[in-house]
């Protein structure tokens, strides 16, 4: 259900925001692990995702993975850091997922350098239900960005957190990086 609603959310972003390019990181914070990744992502790329999702197996993390405290601040803030310190850096970072479990903070030190270039970031936080509302790890990074995180629970959630998005975003060709 997780999957299809993201997938789904994923459609909806590309058809009501066409960017010029679209850069898709798919990754999981449990694993510590990059999933899926493409440069020029469109929605040709959607099945090749769909595919790398079904793939992944949630209920299994490695025993290294969970002796490495930090894997997942590694992960997150190197993901930050590269479109932070890119050549051509994306006019926005979108971040689309369901919350995590992890709630704790990103140390300082994983993050100092990405705080060079302010860009756009959002995240669209997808809940299954109401009541479990506290922030994840990618919130907190979020925050730390001054980015907005959109709380999602329906497909109504989404299209209002979309056209508030829309607001915050000038129109026109721009590069948008959209990471799950």
């Amino acid at each position: 259900m997780a999957r299809a609603f993201l997938l789904g959310s994923l459609t909806s972003l590309l058809r009501r925001l066409p960017p010029a390019s679209v850069k898709l990181v798919a990754f999981n914070l449990d694993q510590q692990q990059e999933i899926f990744r493409d440069s020029d992502f469109d929605r040709t790329g959607l099945y090749r995702l769909s595919e790398a999702l079904n793939k992944l197996e949630l209920g299994t993390i490695s025993y290294k993975q969970l002796e490495d405290g930090f894997g997942w601040a590694d992960l997150l803030s190197g993901l930050v850091r590269e479109e932070a310190e890119s050549a051509l850096p994306p006019d926005a970072v979108v971040l689309l997922g369901p919350t995590n479990r992890i709630n704790a903070r990103i140390p300082d030190e994983f993050l100092a350098s990405s705080r060079r270039k302010q860009l756009p970031f959002f995240y669209f936080e997808y809940y299954p239900m109401h009541g479990r509302e506290f922030p994840d790890a990618i919130e907190r990074v979020t925050d730390v960005r001054n980015g907005k995180t959109y709380r999602l629970y329906s497909p109504g959630d989404l299209a209002q957190s979309i056209a508030q998005m829309e607001k915050t975003l000038e129109r026109g060709d721009r590069a948008v990086r959209m990471t799950q």
